[in-house]
């Protein structure tokens, strides 16, 4: 796999043919990296907890001590005991809606608020645990060059010209060639209740257009999750 390095060379020497930025497009390719990261929900990027103490005092759950941090959470599992369940996902307003009581129960619902999860009520057990399943932000070297890029590999070229995209910004002061890069459809697109395939001619957005789907995304037709047919009774 490729690191942040091989992105850079590939970007200043042999694409600007610049060797010179070689050092500051690291930087660069790091900042597109990340970013592509943050927007794509990357199975590679899928992390799960061990089991977490439900609290029997309070109903607010930290997720500042999960590492690595979490970036999206996936699904929540409660166990009671010996007996688990997926955990519905719900809304703070909605808690704050109802009157809840301070008494132990059951735990079913959650809600995310900053960087804590609130359950919909406190454990009225102290062996009670939960578990995450999540997306975590990319792991960056301490010399962010030997990054290894864990995305697929169909990926590495917008991370290539996302950085060039940068480099012509920032480096270069070619804002007429970035613009290129980026140069969006001749008509404004218009809204529509169905999916529209969008018709840029700057590489980037087509890019993002033309990936591969994520791998779950690919197999979410052997789902079996549909809405229950009406049963005659």
């Amino acid at each position: 796999m490729p690191t942040l390095s091989d992105i850079a060379v590939l970007v200043a020497a042999t694409n600007l043919r610049r060797p010179d930025i070689q050092y500051e497009c690291v930087e660069l390719a790091k900042a597109a990296y990340l970013s592509i990261c943050a927007k794509v929900p990357f199975d590679e990027l899928c992390m799960m907890t061990s089991e977490r103490a439900v609290s029997t005092t309070t109903t607010i759950h930290s997720l500042d001590d999960i590492d690595p941090p979490v970036n999206g959470i996936k699904s929540v599992r409660i166990t009671y005991g010996t007996r688990s369940r997926r955990m519905r996902r719900s809304d703070t307003r909605v808690f704050d809606s109802e009157s809840q009581s301070t008494i132990g129960g059951y735990p079913a619902r959650y809600a995310r608020f900053g960087t804590s999860l609130e359950f919909d009520r406190v454990a009225s057990a102290s062996n009670f645990t939960y578990r995450l399943r999540y997306w975590t932000a990319p792991t960056i070297a301490t010399n962010p060059g030997d990054t290894v890029m864990v995305i697929p590999g169909e990926w590495h070229e917008l991370v290539k010209y996302e950085t060039m995209y940068r480099a012509y910004i920032e480096l270069l002061d070619e804002q007429e060639k970035a613009l290129m890069m980026m140069q969006p459809a001749m008509l404004p697109r218009q809204g529509s209740p169905t999916k529209i395939r969008s018709a840029e001619v700057g590489v980037i957005p087509r890019l993002w257009n033309d990936l591969l789907r994520t791998v779950s995304q690919r197999e979410h037709v052997d789902e079996d999750l549909a809405i229950s047919p009406m049963r005659p009774y």
